[in-house]
Order: structure tokens, then sequence, then C-alpha cells
């Protein structure tokens, strides 16, 4: 096939501005007994040039701002090979989102209508409006508080 990479589409308003992270994450957990050597292992693997240089080469973004590396991107990927990776990558990207106080009630709601109708094979209008009601039950309960 012939074709090449290109950045994701802008807003007018908005040049130079690509779309949010992706982004993945190392974490420790509460219960391990291990913690300083996760962090030696989570520091090593964010921070050296060699595992950021490996990741690259198999498609992930470095988190690493050295075009050497960035260079690398998907070199090991022969589907990508000659492929203008970097044009890809180039724009600045979107501020993180900031999450309202009560998404974590919304979003849950918002499944369960996905649920209630694919499972349970309910309306989408029954689904949304009882999750609705439900969800302003749960919003004011939490005002509440």
């Amino acid at each position: 096939m012939n074709w090449d990479m290109v950045t994701t589409p802008q807003w007018e308003d908005r040049p130079g501005i690509g779309t949010k992270v992706d982004a993945h994450s190392f974490q420790i957990s509460r219960e391990s007994k291990h913690k300083e050597q996760a962090y030696l292992a989570i520091e090593y693997l964010t921070a050296s040039k060699e595992a950021q240089t490996n990741f690259s080469r198999s498609g992930w973004i470095s988190v690493l701002k050295d075009p050497e590396i960035i260079n690398q991107l998907s070199a090991d990927n022969p589907v990508m090979k000659g492929k203008n990776m970097v044009k890809a990558i180039s724009l600045k990207p979107a501020p993180n989102l900031i999450f309202h106080e009560y998404e974590n009630l919304v979003v849950p709601k918002l499944l369960n209508v996905v649920k209630q109708m694919v499972v349970e094979k309910v309306d989408i209008n029954t689904a949304l409006r009882t999750n609705q009601e439900e969800l302003t039950k749960d919003i004011k309960a939490r005002m509440k508080k």
C-alpha cells in the first residue's frame, strides 16, 4: 500500500495543538514489599536513554525530548519503514482534561445505560431516564455531605 503518516486534524483556533496524550503509567502497589526496587525499575524505564530508545523503536512515544530517540519511533516495525512517524507526533499535546467533582458518579451511569440497552434490551429513552433519576438522587446526596 502507498501511504504515509500525518498529524491529527487541528482546530482552526488551536493551530499546532493535537489530541490529548494517551498516557500509560507505572505504579507501585501499596502492598509491595519491594517499593524501593520497583521505584528504581520505573526510574530506569522512564529516564534511561536505552530503555526509552527500545520503547520508541517498538512504537511507544518517548517521554524524553531527545531527537535521537524520537527519530527511531517504530523503527523495528517493518510496516512503518520509510513512514514519516515524527510528523505524526509533531503537534503539541492538548491539555489534560479537568474532571468534574461528580465525574465518578456520571461515568458508571452512562456505562449502565449501554449495559441496559445491549444486555437487558431496555429502550434508550427508558435507560437514559432511569439513570438520570438515579444520578440526580446520587448528586443530591453527595451535595448534602
